[in-house]
């Protein structure tokens, strides 16, 4: 995390933000509306319709939609850097899921471009894969991002 970052994760602390999930009300990372949510979703099986020949199975923790999305946004675009742990660790409970038999994970983040870098304050991809690898670890699982 770079000093702009650790600034911004600092006065969110102090001074919290609206909900990443919904952008209401004052809450660090979530509102209890929207923590439910997102404790209730269950990683699944799911395809693009149509499916692309020769395309690997795929997992998701829901649809890109309401809260999953809201809060994706606000961590992609948005600078919310707080909510990394918190969708790591829904990244890690996905692959987890997704695991057709337990071994070491390698966690691949798609790499950003250096734009994208610049204007995210920081690669936002490798950040979440860090904090998914983390969780996949503290669960038990060889993981770590390549």
């Amino acid at each position: 995390m770079n000093g702009q970052g650790r600034l911004a994760a600092i006065i969110d602390l102090v001074l919290p933000a609206t909900c990443v999930g919904c952008g209401t009300g004052r809450a660090s990372t979530l509102c209890p509306a929207c923590v439910e949510v997102l404790a209730a979703a269950r990683p699944r099986a799911t395809r693009p319709a149509p499916s692309p020949a020769g395309l690997p199975a795929t997992s998701a923790l829901g649809a890109y939609s309401g809260v999953l999305r809201g809060t994706i946004l606000a961590y992609k675009e948005r600078g919310r850097h707080t909510a990394a742990g918190m969708l790591g660790a829904h990244l890690a409970t996905v692959v987890a899921h997704a695991l057709p038999t337990v071994g070491p994970v390698l966690v691949v983040p798609v790499p950003a471009t250096a734009a994208a870098v610049r204007r995210r304050n920081g690669d936002h991809m490798l950040r979440l894969a860090r904090a998914a690898a983390r969780t996949l670890r503290r669960r038990g699982l060889a993981a770590r991002v390549v």
